[in-house]
């Protein structure tokens, strides 16, 4: 897990995200929850959740922090052992499952999506003025 948690450090030191230590976000409940990973820039959290195996389980409480903290929050699984129906569930919840030699290609992705969407909410503020 160590090293998975350092490529996530590094890609996203690359791209000009603060990794956040401790990997707590208060979600809006007030409960504190830990993650493996947390990236931020400015007011944008993006969190990873590292398991062993990714079963059904693990996606919904991952999920349940994604939805308490309003972060994107996307499932990391170094050995590939991840069942399909975790995979399935994690579609539907809007969640990416990767293996660690993935991780470069999500976080860009998913970073370029998050800065696309703060562009589009920005304009539309920018409009209405």
């Amino acid at each position: 897990m160590y090293v998975e948690k350092l490529q996530l450090e590094i890609k996203a030191s690359g791209l000009g995200w603060k990794a956040l230590k401790p990997p707590v976000i208060k979600g809006n409940s007030g409960v504190d929850h830990i993650f493996s990973f947390v990236a931020e820039s400015g007011e944008t959290k993006y969190a990873f959740d590292i398991y062993d195996k990714i079963t059904p389980v693990e996606v919904i409480s991952s999920y349940v922090k994604m939805y308490d903290t309003d972060s994107l929050v996307n499932l990391v699984c170094p050995k590939g052992s991840i069942e399909d129906d975790a995979r399935a569930l994690a579609k539907q919840y809007g969640m990416d499952i990767v293996t660690a030699a993935e991780i470069g290609k999500l976080f860009e992705t998913n970073l370029l999506r998050t800065a696309t969407a703060r562009d589009i909410e920005s304009r539309k503020l920018n409009a209405s003025s």
